[in-house]
């Protein structure tokens, strides 16, 4: 913000010129010592019509001090002063007639004496002024004010140039009231406390906090929602306000499925850190969380979980206001009284923030996401887990997709290769039984992730057969899973209700207890399914009694796909558990937190090997016809049953 400046207008025409040139002496010491630069104008209108120049000359300062001269009226000037709300204060000679502005601004009168030799009554003049001035520093001419009282002016002037262009009626001007018509309700839609604009304004909006000085500014910048675009490191801007600190939301897969995005992130907040090393600044990352979008201040119309607080009643964010086609609005809003809003914003903010991770520059990507792996504990084994399924705690069932790509190896790739597989048998069995209708079990579904893979495939598929008379060639998609809370996460991502080409029903069973005999399908399938169902080094028994129930539920010259570790009677146990261990610390687990998995999943380090289950399937009429490794013990198998 630009040092404060005054102008100061006096008339050379005063009876008493010693006692003028004396008061004027003692305005301009106390001027500069304020701080102020000061230009002086002795030869004001008087009330004559203001040139352009004028105008602008009078606009360009931050206070008008009228010392008067022989009239008791003020000059034009500072009318024009007072009409754009730019602070006046009058100087007048003690005994000179009251002008009809000043008595209603007494405050902004002061008196000096008619004798040039009353030093007594200088002094007190000059004592008033200089606490007048001091005032005035703390409120109208405060860094806000007078930002504000410019911006004004500035829309003032533009106005000024289209009445200057447009001498006649025109369209332009009608045009441009509606836009201003427009901003001015936007600006006003919640009073003096709030403000409403279009989302593009808060670069602007924002960068302007450069000229505040006061309390602490904290925001959250949500990188899941692109209203925000300035934050991507492709935009030319960078943010440059004195913030606090801000915390920076990302989607929890960047840590999993997308180094290269997250790598170009931490490059800008090593950048942005720079930019504000003059000043306190910390940078936090903090995943996004759904389950936060009702906590929100702003909710149920919030637009991502954007968030800006400054101390001590502000809030920002953005809302979508449906009844203008889902435009997204900036807020900002002083929330005045108790502060409730501010409150219930500060909470949200304290909630993100208690998960987040400090950034540090030094920081790179797996550091970063071993930092983010610690404070949330994803990926950390909990002993009491080792209990059936259904009874593990809601810190397994909600971060469970989390949980499971610390510690299965390139899962992403063995699901899209699991469903690729279920495709690929699908389009097989009904080439080979045209008049067949494919129906499909997954034993397993969890939160439905190979499931979300698999359905829109099939309902694709499906799409060409959906007149009146046609059967489409994939009839039923069943999905057991014994968990409840598996069931409540899966039904709310799949949308199964909603889905138009597939008849879909997930159920809370166990596999082979709750399906009926009577229960055959054409493809049985699942990921991380089987070891739960075999166990630690199954006996010959198991597996005869795992092939028998396959071959009960499923119809002659259909498939088995199964996705899960196997171990090999061609590779040692000790050599493919060490790499699958390996794997774990190399993308971000400690090595205690990678052993105390294993130790909780003898099921899968113990697991049957693939020549195990082939001499088992054999004596059930399976063929295994495709197996694809991974990383440690994990593979991809798929048995046909030969009619």
């Amino acid at each position: 913000m630009p040092a404060l400046s005054a102008l100061l207008i006096w008339l050379p025409t005063e009876t008493s010129q010693g006692a003028l040139r004396k008061a004027l002496v003692r305005v301009r010491q106390r001027l500069k010592e304020h701080g102020y630069t000061l230009e002086e104008w002795s030869d004001p209108s008087d009330g004559r019509r203001l040139d352009d120049e004028t105008q602008a000359r009078i606009q360009r300062v931050d206070l008008v001090i009228d010392a008067g001269g022989g009239q008791p009226f003020v000059s034009g000037e500072v009318g024009f002063a007072i009409a754009r709300s730019i602070p006046v204060v009058l100087v007048r000679q003690e005994g000179m007639p009251s002008d009809g502005i000043g008595d209603t601004l007494p405050r902004r009168i002061h008196r000096y004496p008619q004798d040039v030799s009353d030093d007594k009554g200088f002094e007190r003049f000059e004592k008033l002024l200089d606490s007048h001035l001091r005032t005035l520093a703390e409120s109208v001419l405060t860094p806000g004010y007078r930002a504000l009282r410019r911006a004004r002016n500035h829309l003032i002037a533009t106005f000024q140039e289209f009445f200057t262009d447009y001498p006649g009626e025109h369209p332009q001007l009608h045009l441009l009231s509606g836009w201003a018509n427009a901003l001015a309700e936007e600006m006003h839609a919640g009073g003096t406390a709030r403000m409403e604009t279009d989302s593009d304004y808060y670069l602007p909006t924002f960068s302007a906090l450069r000229g505040w000085a006061g309390g602490k500014v904290r925001a959250i910048a949500d990188l899941t929602d692109n209203t925000e675009t300035f934050w991507k490191p492709e935009h030319p801007e960078m943010m440059s306000a004195p913030v606090t600190e801000r915390i920076f939301l990302i989607n929890w897969q960047l840590f999993f499925e997308n180094e290269p995005e997250l790598t170009r992130y931490i490059e800008q907040w090593r950048l942005h850190k720079e930019s504000h090393r003059d000043r306190e600044y910390e940078i936090y990352i903090a995943t996004k969380d759904p389950r936060d979008d009702v906590r929100h201040p702003f909710a149920p119309s919030a637009v991502g979980h954007h968030m800006l607080l400054i101390n001590p009643d502000v809030i920002g964010g953005y809302i979508r206001r449906y009844s203008r086609d889902e435009r997204r609005l900036l807020v900002i809003e002083h929330d005045r009284g108790e502060k409730m809003l501010f409150d219930t914003a500060e909470q949200f903010y304290n909630m993100v923030k208690a998960r987040a991770v400090r950034f540090d520059p030094a920081y790179g990507f797996l550091e970063l996401k071993r930092q983010w792996l610690a404070k949330t504990r994803i990926g950390q084994w909990d002993p009491e887990w080792t209990t059936a399924t259904e009874e593990r705690s809601a810190h397994y069932f909600d971060r469970y997709d989390q949980h499971i790509r610390c510690w299965i190896p390139f899962y992403d790739q063995m699901l899209a290769d699991c469903a690729a597989s279920v495709e690929s048998e699908i389009v097989r069995i009904v080439r080979s039984f045209p008049e067949s209708q494919v129906e499909l079990l997954e034993i397993g579904y969890g939160t439905g992730n190979l499931t979300e893979r698999l359905a829109p495939w099939i309902e694709t598929f499906n799409r060409p057969f959906e007149e009146p008379g046609e059967r489409p060639p994939v009839r039923v998609y069943d999905g057991v899973d014994r968990a409840g809370r598996m069931k409540d996460q899966a039904e709310r991502r799949l949308a199964v209700n909603q889905r138009q080409y597939l008849h879909m029903r997930l159920q809370t069973r166990t596999a082979w207890d709750d399906v009926s005999d009577d229960d055959t399908y054409d493809i049985i399938f699942g990921s991380l399914i089987m070891h739960f169902l075999i166990g630690a080094n199954p006996a010959a028994d198991v597996l005869d009694r795992f092939f028998h129930d396959c071959q009960t539920h499923l119809r002659d010259g259909g498939s088995l796909v199964f996705a899960d570790a196997f171990d090999s009677d061609l590779v040692s146990t000790e050599s493919t558990t060490t790499k699958w261990r390996d794997w774990m610390i190399r993308h971000g687990l400690s090595a205690a937190h990678a052993d105390n998995f294993l130790a909780g999943n003898q099921d899968m380090v113990q697991a049957a090997s693939v020549e195990q289950l082939e001499k088992a399937a054999a004596e059930h009429h399976f063929r295994l016809t495709k197996r694809k490794k991974y990383v440690g013990p994990f593979q991809l198998l798929v048995f046909q049953r030969e009619g």
